[in-house]
């Protein structure tokens, strides 16, 4: 299995991923357009060519400082991580795991914090 970060080339495959989550509809549509996330934040998860898994957030939460815990940390930078689906057919294999190591990796990588 190969994880990297998502290219817009790979949002109809993130679409297919989509489609059984019924509340996602709309990102499902905007998906097959080709308007997914896709850069800094965004990595697939790769099996024998095919997307199996994905996971999308922000390295660059510079409001931090905003959220009840964390009022009283000037100038506190945090990732936030905001959906990861994992294929039915491939759940339990360890790639959700995969997929939020990478992600925690890249927010190391931007400086932010890990506590």
């Amino acid at each position: 299995m190969k994880i990297r970060i998502a290219t817009h080339h790979d949002a109809p495959q993130l679409a297919e991923l989509l489609k059984h989550w019924d509340r996602h509809e709309f990102e499902f549509q905007r998906y097959v357009n080709r308007r997914g996330p896709n850069g800094q934040g965004t990595h697939v998860a790769e099996r024998d060519g095919s997307i199996v898994g994905w996971i999308t957030g922000s390295h660059a939460n510079e409001n931090a400082n905003e959220m009840g815990d964390y009022a009283n940390r000037p100038k506190w930078r945090c990732s936030v991580l905001l959906a990861m689906y994992v294929d039915v057919a491939h759940q339990d294999d360890g790639i959700g795991t995969d997929l939020v190591e990478a992600f925690l990796k890249e927010s190391g990588e931007h400086g932010n914090n890990m506590t």
